[in-house]
């Protein structure tokens, strides 16, 4: 490029970082964040609900749910079963051969996961229940969040059965964590 266009680029441009660096951001650092927002408004809201239930659906994915443990690693362990290497109790190897250790993570991370799954379900099990679109809405309203009710009440049910099948006899909180006395 030629050096005449050059310096005229060059003291336009100086001019406006000049003005960007000066301009205040006061108006710009009190915005209201709009991705919070309350229990009530979620519920009384189809698009809000469902999201809501994708959410519980969200801990059946991942390596600590569905994605491996629970769906490949855990239904392969028998007493005839072997996985390659040395037998380790704290790690997988561990499940294989029924051997595994209170400090094994392939055991915590997935009872953890299906309980966050449990706790969300129970959450909008309930706020579902609570909603005015469930009891007062339009008949297309309420057959939307019945559906909804009964994914979330079929949805702790797998994470239930889940625990059940893997841990045996567990806790089963039916309420939010939040509602339950101490």
């Amino acid at each position: 490029m030629n050096k005449k266009y050059m310096k005229s680029l060059f003291l336009p441009l100086m001019l406006m970082g000049g003005m960007i660096t000066f301009t205040s951001c006061e108006n710009y650092l009190d915005v209201e964040n709009p991705s919070t927002i309350s229990q009530n408004a979620v519920f009384s809201n189809l698009g809000y609900a469902n999201s809501a239930v994708t959410g519980v659906y969200n801990n059946l994915m991942g390596d600590d749910a569905y994605g491996s443990r629970i769906s490949t690693l855990y239904p392969n362990a028998a007493d005839d079963f072997r996985i390659g290497g040395t037998y380790n109790p704290e790690d997988r190897r561990g499940i294989s051969g029924f051997g595994v250790s209170p400090n094994n993570s392939e055991l915590n991370k997935p009872f953890i996961k299906l309980y966050e799954g449990i706790e969300r379900a129970n959450i909008v099990i309930k706020n579902i229940q609570a909603s005015s679109l469930y009891t007062n809405g339009t008949p297309a309203e309420q057959a939307t969040m019945r559906k909804l009710h009964g994914e979330t009440l079929a949805l702790r049910a797998i994470f239930f059965h889940e625990l059940i099948r893997n841990w045996g006899d567990v806790p089963a909180p039916f309420d939010p964590s939040a509602d339950q006395a101490t």
